[in-house]
């Protein structure tokens, strides 16, 4: 097997993140543990290029990247593979743990005049939301012969989080019977970032090798959320989690492009797919 260089270390984050900066302060945690962290948090969130095959060689894939990741660490900073190991998850910990002293505005007309810089983030981070999309497909679970399959992620701010730091929550459709309710993996997705008590929802990427769900659709190529779930984005409305401006991306990776990516790539704000739909039956 190849050796595996150690990288030189790029971008350095020289300012902690809040979280980081009180557990210093603290005393918990050492500079150099902080640095490794960073390393393995920047190395962990690069975009995987799509895999093709099924789903446990995926996993199998996915393991020997987070393998290399380590040994990287270990070799850069002159630590045991498992010390960095173990480094990273113990400061992941602190960070998904700790709550901002500082309150965030979340009122209509903060989020109003923050929206385009939210909605800018979303488009620096769309690749890696909709590779991440495509891996959390790997948890889903259909009943039907042909395995229909969906992974989403719902880009989002949390009011446990400060609002520079969005959130990303996963999700995969769920229905194990044909008799059994359906779980659709924007619902998934979008359950679990309300119980992080999300206050806006910035952008949902849906991915799935369908185009259709089998209900009337007026997708192009790409799977569009089916009534249910567009019928959860009108309550969604109402109650302010959710904008018209808000985007909703869906892809379709049953074919992909040079880059790896999905060829068929659809996107459209809330507002625009809702108009699409006008003619959606009520309840």
């Amino acid at each position: 097997m190849e050796e595996i260089k150690p990288p030189k270390i790029e971008n350095k984050i020289n300012v902690p993140e809040p979280w980081a900066e009180a557990e210093l302060k603290a005393e918990k945690i050492t500079e150099q543990e902080l640095e490794v962290y960073n390393y393995i948090f920047s190395e962990h969130t690069k975009v995987i290029p799509f895999l093709k095959g099924d789903a446990d060689k995926r996993q199998m894939d996915d393991q020997a990247f987070l393998r290399r990741i380590y040994s990287n660490a270990s070799k850069t900073f002159g630590l045991g593979e498992k010390e960095a190991e173990m480094t990273f998850y113990r400061l992941e910990i602190l960070r998904v743990n700790y709550r901002p002293s500082s309150n965030v505005d979340f009122s209509p007309e903060a989020i109003e005049q923050n929206m385009p810089r939210y909605l800018e983030y979303y488009r620096e981070c769309r690749k890696s939301m909709i590779v991440g999309a495509a891996m959390n497909r790997d948890h889903a679970v259909s009943w039907r012969p042909e395995q229909f399959k969906v992974g989403c992620t719902a880009l989002t701010l949390d009011a446990d989080l400060p609002d520079d730091q969005p959130a990303i929550h996963p999700g995969a459709n769920y229905k194990p019977t044909k008799e059994s309710k359906t779980r659709c993996a924007e619902k998934h997705a979008v359950e679990g970032a309300i119980l992080y008590n999300t206050k806006l929802i910035i952008a949902i990427t849906i991915v799935s090798k369908e185009s259709t769900t089998g209900d009337p659709s007026k997708s192009c190529g790409a799977l569009h959320p089916c009534l249910e779930c567009r019928r959860m984005y009108r309550d969604l409305l109402k109650k302010g989690i959710l904008r018209e401006d808000s985007i909703i991306c869906s892809a379709n990776d049953s074919e992909l492009d040079e880059e790896g990516m999905p060829s068929v790539i659809q996107e459209m704000s809330v507002k625009e797919l809702l108009d699409l739909y006008k003619d959606d039956p009520e309840e």
